[in-house]
């Protein structure tokens, strides 16, 4: 199950240097770590929230560490969703389907 994340405003620019290097350099990986571990498989994709909207995916590649609580994600290609949402803490499942985008 898709899960989707919000970046906090005051983390925009670190986010987009990492999201940058992970882009660049093809063995890179994002890992996530969660307090709250989401019901996620390797497959599936973790969408991210900047700016109002929902921006841009991930593909899970991998878990690891205790109960799993850390994701290892791929940039797969860009692709940008226009999905106006508000921004929230923590993590939510996907709730909408992608023939509305």
């Amino acid at each position: 199950m898709d899960i989707v994340l919000t970046i906090p405003k005051k983390q925009y620019e670190r986010h987009n240097n990492i999201l940058r290097e992970v882009m660049e350099i093809d063995d890179r990986v994002l890992l996530w770590v969660f307090k709250r571990i989401p019901k996620i498989e390797v497959g599936e994709c973790v969408h991210f929230v900047k700016n109002g909207r929902v921006e841009y995916f991930m593909t899970v590649i991998g878990k690891r560490g205790y109960r799993q609580q850390t994701l290892m994600m791929k940039y797969p290609i860009w692709h940008t969703e226009i999905i106006a949402v508000r921004g929230f803490q923590g993590f939510r499942y996907k709730w909408w389907s992608d023939n509305e985008i």
